[in-house]
């Protein structure tokens, strides 16, 4: 009589298996290290070009303050035009009292202005956790008397 065999895997192949699946969450877990990495790298960068943005003195802005203490900024070089922070889409804006929209940073949760000692200090969270803070070395405007 003939016995009947059922195939199955052999302790060996197990263990490859087993390996195998190992290298792949292993592999896995350093790539998503490595993204978060990058990920705080970028939003680093990101921070500072939006200071080099802010603080251009070919841009010429001032900050100035509103009765109800919204901070804004004035763009002496196109006839004191106002500028406004916004945040909207997870992206951080300057808006123009025309109307005009530049974004300069994306990926924001929120953002602060506070005017300690006559300098803006800047406080930008990411959707990622990340916190950046800054004083914005601009000047505050002073009206002009004629």
């Amino acid at each position: 009589m003939k016995k009947s065999r059922q195939k199955s895997f052999t302790i060996l192949e197990s263990i490859i298996a087993l390996g195998i699946f190992a290298l792949i969450v292993l592999i896995i877990q350093f790539a998503i290290q490595y993204i978060k990495k990058e990920k705080q790298t970028t939003n680093t960068i990101n921070f500072q070009r939006m200071l080099l943005q802010l603080e251009d003195p070919s841009r010429s802005y001032r900050w100035a303050q509103t009765k109800e203490g919204k901070i804004y900024l004035l763009s002496i070089g196109k006839r004191n035009q106002k500028i406004n922070f916004r945040l909207k889409n997870h992206s951080l804006q300057l808006t123009t009292s025309d109307g005009g929209t530049m974004p300069i940073v994306s990926q924001v949760k929120d953002f602060e202005l506070e005017q300690l000692n006559e300098k803006i200090y800047l406080s930008l969270y990411f959707d990622s956790g990340e916190c950046y803070e800054s004083n914005l070395l601009l000047e505050k405007y002073e009206k002009e008397e004629k």
